[in-house]
């Protein structure tokens, strides 16, 4: 419900970072739609589940930040 609470956030943002998802099955948390309202405002909004604890995601994280990095020394 947050893309819908704070649309320009969303709207404005080029990553979403979605931590804790080793807790998925624990709570009652929509991963789809997330996707769904967040597409809705802004299709081109990368997302990128992550874990803090197991380390999952942070390569794809670390990825992203290099080309994004590169991409501004290239201007």
């Amino acid at each position: 419900d947050k893309a819908l609470k704070y649309p320009l956030m969303f709207e404005v943002s080029d990553l979403l970072l979605v931590n804790k998802i080793d807790t998925l099955p624990v709570f009652d948390f929509d991963f789809d739609a997330l996707k769904t309202n967040v597409g809705k405002l802004n299709s081109k909004m990368e997302i990128l589940p992550i874990s803090s604890l197991t380390g999952e995601g942070f390569d794809k994280w670390i990825d992203w930040l290099k080309k994004e990095i590169k991409a501004c020394l290239n201007r």
